[in-house]
């Protein structure tokens, strides 16, 4: 009987000792302090203690091989180094790969970083992310969630989102940078810096254009570049950020012309992974990823984001309108969270624009694509079938190539643009010369003021030694 009370007992003793044990460790927790018996504490070979430094040497191919040199990302914390450009790196290969983070403060309750990925669907990965803090050089373990991100096809990989709830952290917390790993206990090879746009929450641009897809495929048509940028910046576009896969060396001048000298882009690397680079593996490059990264890119910085390719170009088409604030201002969608624009194909196989062709040397030289091909196709696509748009980036979760998915709670308001009001003109080929056009030459009310910038550009650049 004795022996059977003092079990008891030390049963009892043993559950409240446990239980109050596990209340201690939550508290700690809650207070941010990492105690080893509390599992928050996690060693990371990539972020040592003492006096040694991480220091990332990485190459992205930007023309040929260039060094991206690492950067600290605090005076306070000068063990933590990452690269200066996002790039991609690898989580699991084969299966899980990492680009970019960002820190989302738009919840009521909490903060997340959300994570630019591409996965292999038919792998379940869990994930779990590393994230540090100011002043902490350890990182403290959050459970992920991957989303495959929509508008994709049957790949063998796609573009994905990753989400990182910081739900037991105060909002005032600043995460410095993140890593993902597949087993809470693991050490990563990859390592992110979190951009937090909203920290800089001043706007510095009314319209930010995001390029839909990488520059690739040594491309060179630097008149073509040069058209898309002025015409675009001739409509109101004060920003613009573009992806490099594998654009020539001879477009470098005109990246150094419009990054350095006219801040008017900027310029990311772009290279996927050796493992998934054929398309059978992923989709148009991981252009779903792409545009999901400009948006939150552009979050906080621009009024509105536009998304487009370098064969596109919203065109207010309204009298005595000629610029997308007049436009929208008009049609009133001003602060509007979407503002979709109906497409129309101008094909590049049917014949220039005769009387251009002939009277205009100037046009003829610099090979004016918007200039020349005046002939389009008499159907205009309905909205979201071959439709692009512009939005307000904090109102948007996620996005695709032709509408947004996801809105950030109801949308305030929703605009869909007339064929009156703006068109996407579309120069593309499509191996069609069948002789069912009809002549449209509304992007020549542009034509005197865009053949000056085009040819002051080039002047420019030509004009200027490379170091």
């Amino acid at each position: 009987m004795m022996m059977r009370k003092n079990t008891l007992s030390c049963t009892r003793y043993l559950v409240i000792g446990t239980f109050a044990c596990y209340i201690l460790s939550v508290v700690l927790l809650m207070r941010r302090i990492r105690p080893d018996f509390a599992n928050c504490y996690l060693h990371h070979p990539q972020i040592p203690n003492g006096s040694q430094q991480l220091h990332y040497v990485l190459e992205t191919e930007l023309f040929d091989k260039v060094t991206v040199n690492s950067t600290d990302l605090t005076n306070n914390t000068p063990n933590i180094h990452i690269p200066e450009k996002d790039i991609w790196q690898t989580v699991v290969p084969e299966k899980l790969f990492v680009y970019s983070a960002y820190l989302d403060t738009r919840q009521k309750d909490h903060n997340s970083i959300r994570i630019i990925a591409i996965s292999h669907p038919k792998y379940a990965i869990p994930v779990y992310c590393q994230i540090w803090f100011h002043p902490s050089d350890h990182p403290v373990l959050v459970k992920g969630k991957l989303s495959a991100l929509p508008e994709q096809s049957r790949n063998a990989h796609q573009a994905a989102l990753i989400e990182c709830k910081l739900e037991r952290f105060p909002r005032d917390d600043q995460p410095l940078a993140a890593s993902i790993v597949t087993e809470s206990r693991d050490s990563a090879d990859n390592l992110l810096q979190v951009h937090n746009n909203r920290i800089h929450s001043k706007r510095h641009y009314n319209f930010t254009v995001c390029l839909g897809g990488p520059l690739k495929f040594g491309l060179n048509n630097t008149n073509q570049l040069t058209e898309w940028l002025e015409l675009n910046a001739m409509f109101g576009a004060d920003h613009f950020i573009l992806y490099n896969h594998s654009a020539s060396a001879e477009m470098r001048p005109y990246v150094d012309y419009y990054e350095n000298r006219r801040k008017l882009i900027e310029w990311l690397p772009w290279k996927l992974p050796d493992t998934i680079e054929n398309p059978r593996r992923m989709k148009n490059f991981g252009h779903i990823g792409l545009v999901n990264d400009c948006l939150y890119r552009s979050m906080y910085h621009s009024a509105m984001t536009v998304f487009v390719d370098t064969d596109e170009f919203i065109v207010p088409r309204r009298a005595n309108v000629k610029t997308w604030q007049e436009m929208l201002r008009q049609t009133q969608c001003l602060g509007a969270s979407f503002v979709s624009v109906k497409n129309v194909f101008f094909k590049k196989e049917w014949p220039d624009d005769r009387m251009v062709a002939t009277q205009n040397d100037r046009i003829k030289q610099l090979d004016l694509v918007t200039q020349l091909k005046t002939k389009r196709e008499l159907k205009i696509w309905p909205h979201t079938s071959r439709s692009k748009y512009m939005a307000r980036p904090e109102n948007v979760m996620v996005t695709g190539i032709h509408k947004v998915w996801q809105f950030k709670g109801p949308i305030r308001k929703f605009c869909k643009l007339s064929e009156d009001d703006a068109l996407v003109h579309h120069y593309r080929w499509w191996d069609d010369p069948r002789p069912r056009w009809t002549v449209d030459r509304f992007a020549h009310h542009y034509q005197e003021p865009l053949i000056n910038r085009v040819e002051q550009v080039h002047e420019q650049v030509k004009g200027h030694k490379q170091p």
